[in-house]
């Protein structure tokens, strides 16, 4: 446990909770950010596989690039002075729909798009350099005093104290934490259930994100992508890594195929031998029958992949808050819309110091 002396803590180190964190340290302000699994980027994640044909392959297995359009996220990535090499994606996205390729949106394809050399999670590892980041300690509960605000791990024991909270974890997991906070009289009491029921209004989409390998080599420039067209089909992304530079030319193929929401929920439970058989199933339809057998796969399971909706910023931190919720509940799915909502979190504690 550590003195409160106007440091912030903030709960999570996804991309709001780094950005939060990175623009409370470039003013002056203490900040510990505590996040409950070993590495930091939240639904940002790279997995490596060695091929038995010695090929090291990399999947993007949470989000699959970030676009390069002029956000503050472009903006602190050309600051960082451990920037990770960008793997610029020069294919465009295109579409699929009753097993053909079709070009994809023009307007959508002309930002660039990137991932990392080694993986898109070097993004978040980047951001976490020089910023107090304890891993693998899960924050349960909050407890508010007069002056601060106690933070508690499961058992109930103190880990920490602040001036400020900043929580950054999806919509359903904050409401979670307030709910099982203690606040200091009535009227925080009743403004916390505000909150919270605001909070329980966000709902997410699921999503099964399918990594397979095949021996058969796929390296097609004419497209990086494919998104259903009718936004119905089950397989509702499917992204060819080689195009980031992830498989060493003519050592395969990588794809990682992401389901919707209601392909995700059907088969949630099932093992994921079956549903990387049905998903490769599906892009044998696209791609043709050499893709019927993969090689290697892996499942990861998003159960909070994007929000289908989203609330205020403004109407769920009202004025005076010391607990501050920010993240993609507030915001779109995509990482630099969820940066931004970290740094105008960090604004807040900033201005009402």
């Amino acid at each position: 446990m550590t003195k409160n002396q106007g440091r912030v803590a903030v709960i999570g180190a996804g991309i709001a909770g780094l950005a939060a964190a990175r623009a409370l340290q470039d003013a002056g302000r203490s900040v510990i950010v505590w996040e409950q699994n070993a590495t930091a980027g939240g639904r940002i994640g790279t997995r490596a596989f060695t091929a038995p044909n010695g090929a090291r392959v990399l999947f993007d297995d949470g989000a699959q690039n970030i676009k390069s359009d002029g956000t503050a996220l472009d903006d602190a990535v050309a600051a960082l002075q451990n920037k990770p090499h960008q793997a610029f994606i020069s294919a465009p996205v295109g579409l699929h729909h009753n097993g053909r390729i079709l070009p994809g949106d023009e307007a959508s394809n002309a930002a660039r798009k990137w991932s990392c050399r080694g993986g898109l999670a070097q993004l978040p590892q980047s951001l976490a350099d020089e910023v107090d980041v304890r891993f693998n300690t899960a924050i349960s509960a909050l407890r508010e005093n007069a002056r601060d605000i106690n933070l508690l791990d499961a058992s109930g024991d103190m880990l920490d104290t602040a001036a400020h909270v900043i929580i950054t974890a999806p919509a359903p997991q904050a409401a979670d934490l307030l709910d099982a906070s203690v606040w200091r009289d009535g009227e925080s009491t009743c403004a916390a259930t505000e909150r919270i029921a605001l909070l329980r209004g966000v709902e997410y989409s699921r999503c099964l994100s399918v990594l397979l390998f095949f021996t058969v080599s796929c390296d097609d420039d004419s497209w990086y992508a494919l998104l259903a067209r009718d936004r119905e089909h089950p397989l509702l992304w499917l992204a060819r890594e080689n195009a980031k530079g992830f498989v060493p030319q003519n050592k395969g193929t990588a794809l990682v195929a992401q389901l919707g929401h209601a392909a995700s929920t059907e088969l949630w439970d099932e093992p994921d031998e079956r549903i990387a058989a049905q998903t490769a199933h599906w892009i044998a339809e696209i791609l043709g029958p050499d893709f019927a057998s993969p090689q290697w796969s892996a499942v990861t399971r998003w159960r909070h992949s994007q929000p289908r909706n989203t609330i205020d910023f403004e109407v769920v931190n009202p004025p005076g808050a010391r607990v501050l919720i920010c993240g993609d509940g507030t915001a779109r799915g995509r990482a630099p819309d969820a940066y931004d909502s970290g740094l105008k979190a960090a604004q807040r504690v900033i201005v009402t110091a």
